[in-house]
């Protein structure tokens, strides 16, 4: 109790914890996050089997019917128990054994699931190409989330003490919201029988209808880093930048982003390796089932073997089915937007004090670093902070000019 006392928890949760017969230290040990595994209705007299299998001893959770504690450290992706609990869930009854709340099917081809078991029993490995995906509703839906959660969020950026809505609380918002448009309106199909045919309201409200309008939410949620740049030279260097000058300055570096996310894309999204870890947070709430997700928190660890798991997963073999964005329009997009960074910055060098070289050394910069910190964040969830050191070798390149420090 000495111990239970200690930990920097209320004392009402604690209570709670105890009386429902838990070990209140598993919420203050780093190394032992609370995970636990649910047994379908009916299968409690196989236990003793999946625990031979597992080699671990399962005991019911009180407080949470049908679920037992599972340590950290037990894998039960691939184990036989997990694989035929799903193989009966997908196309058969009858046969016994363990489902994870959070868990997904084997993949299409009968295959391992994803080496990451966090992925694993996160990401769910079947498809739907039947279902609709750019409708009126995922439009509607994920251009106000965009426009909204930019605006609060860069508006409250300015605060002393700022304040953040994240795209995942307008991902929850649109369940409803998009269920709602589902049931009211209307569902007549325009110009039905020709090329233009479409609906406003193609069927129920889709889980990728819901990502689609989750993805304009994330891209709207997050906070331009040019603005930043744009602030400091006007408000605390006290230098000129027009309203032009300022907006190209922002599309430019978010199109150079957006150019080496797709010639990276090879390296930093298809191997199975590249999990991004913060990524299944919202990818949880997705599932039908996210609600019933008893699993506190994801240990961010990855093992050295799944690092060097160098074939695609169950998941992008499964994107294969789709046509993919050519890596050479992402090339062009880079190289052609480099070129307008460059005449921009000789045109309005008065403003920008940046040289064509200056733009050059910045992307060979965003080059050398771009593939490392992207495989650290991809595998760990940490970010390597480049701000500490890049401006002081900026500012040794180029002395007495301010503003390229911000820029470059």
């Amino acid at each position: 109790m000495d111990k239970v006392s200690e930990l920097p928890l209320p004392e009402d949760f604690l209570d709670f914890v105890e009386a429902n017969g838990l070990d209140p230290s598993i919420y203050a040990a780093g190394d032992c996050i609370p995970r636990y595994v649910r047994l379908k209705l009916g299968r409690e007299a196989h236990v003793e089997e999946i625990e031979a299998e597992i080699k671990c001893k399962l005991e019911k959770v009180g407080w949470l019917p049908g679920f037992y504690p599972l340590p950290t450290d037990i894998q039960i992706a691939n184990t036989k128990a997990y694989k035929e609990g799903k193989k009966e869930e997908t196309y058969k009854e009858g046969k016994d054994d363990v489902s994870c709340s959070r868990a997904s099917e084997d993949g299409p081809d009968g295959g391992e699931n994803s080496p990451i078991e966090q992925v694993a029993l996160t990401v769910p490995t079947t498809d739907d190409p039947s279902l609709p995906t750019f409708t009126f509703r995922t439009w509607t839906l994920g251009i106000l989330a965009c426009v909204l959660l930019s605006f609060v969020n860069q508006f409250f950026l300015y605060r002393r003490e700022p304040l953040t809505v994240a795209a995942t609380c307008a991902q929850i918002v649109m369940v409803p919201i998009g269920h709602l448009m589902a049931s009211m309106i209307t569902n007549r199909v325009f110009f039905k029988g020709q090329k233009w045919e479409f609906s406003l309201n193609p069927g129920p409200f889709n889980v990728k209808e819901h990502v689609l309008a989750t993805i304009f939410a994330n891209a709207g949620a997050g906070s331009v880093y040019a603005i930043h740049v744009v602030s400091t030279v006007k408000v605390f260097y006290k230098k000129e930048l027009t309203f032009v000058v300022a907006l190209l300055v922002v599309l430019t570096s978010q199109v150079l982003g957006f150019g080496w996310a797709g010639v990276f894309r090879r390296y930093l999204v298809q191997p199975a390796a590249m999990w991004w870890p913060q990524n299944l947070v919202q990818v949880s709430l997705f599932r039908p089932d996210c609600c019933c997700c008893s699993c506190s928190a994801l240990p961010w660890e990855l093992s050295i073997s799944a690092f060097e798991e160098k074939t695609m997963d169950v998941h992008t073999k499964s994107m294969r089915k789709y046509k993919q964005v050519p890596e050479w329009w992402f090339m062009c997009i880079l190289l052609l937007n480099i070129l307008a960074t460059i005449f921009i910055c000789e045109y309005y060098n008065d403003q920008l004090q940046l040289p064509w070289w200056g733009v050059l050394l910045a992307c060979g910069l965003a080059i050398f670093f771009t593939l490392p910190m992207g495989i650290i964040k991809a595998t760990t969830n940490q970010v390597v902070p480049l701000l500490t050191h890049s401006p002081v070798n900026v500012a040794r390149t180029f002395v007495s000019k301010m503003v390229i420090n911000n820029i470059a």
